[in-house]
């Protein structure tokens, strides 16, 4: 495991696996936003692709972790 110690080297190691990924100001709230529109795409190009009664059961299985999240973010609060 290697240590990263910039955010400029993150964004190099994970470039290869996040092939449109198009950083400007390397801050958190713009990484993070990056990420989740690739996040996103990924999941459309997946349902897209899946057979109904697959794609209503990533929507279901997906539905649980929005949940979770949105119970962590009420918890932080």
């Amino acid at each position: 495991m290697k240590t990263i110690y910039d955010i400029e080297t993150f964004i190099e190691i994970i470039k290869p696996f996040y092939p449109n990924i198009e950083i400007k100001d390397y801050t958190i709230e713009e990484i993070e936003g990056v990420l989740f529109t690739n996040y996103i795409q990924l999941i459309g190009k997946i349902q897209q692709f899946s057979p109904l009664n697959m794609r209503k059961f990533l929507r279901n299985y997906l539905m649980k972790f929005e949940i979770q999240n949105i119970k962590q973010v009420i918890i932080s609060l």
